[in-house]
């Protein structure tokens, strides 16, 4: 939801999913901006709710205090509901 083609018209977006029925849906943080940028559109919109972690596939470009970024964000911000994509996938 935080892709820039959605920028311009996020709130038609989501008032065409309320009228679908959709009732909430979660932003999905994979790296440190997407993880803010989630948590800044689910505390715009009622509706969302945001997911923050690192995808395991950007581990290369993770800076060191990024985990703690994680943490503090799911420890202080009431809309984010879980705890992703942190690395811990095994193939």
């Amino acid at each position: 939801l935080f892709d820039r083609r959605f920028r311009s018209d996020l709130p038609a977006v989501l008032a065409r999913a309320a009228a679908a029925g959709v009732e909430r849906a979660v932003c999905i943080g994979i790296d440190r901006d997407s993880n803010r940028e989630s948590v800044r559109l689910a505390n715009q919109h009622p509706m969302l709710v945001a997911a923050v972690g690192l995808q395991p596939n950007g581990l290369a470009e993770v800076e060191p205090d990024d985990w703690d970024e994680v943490v503090r964000l799911a420890e202080t911000e009431p809309k984010v509901v879980a705890v992703g994509e942190t690395g811990l996938d095994r193939y």
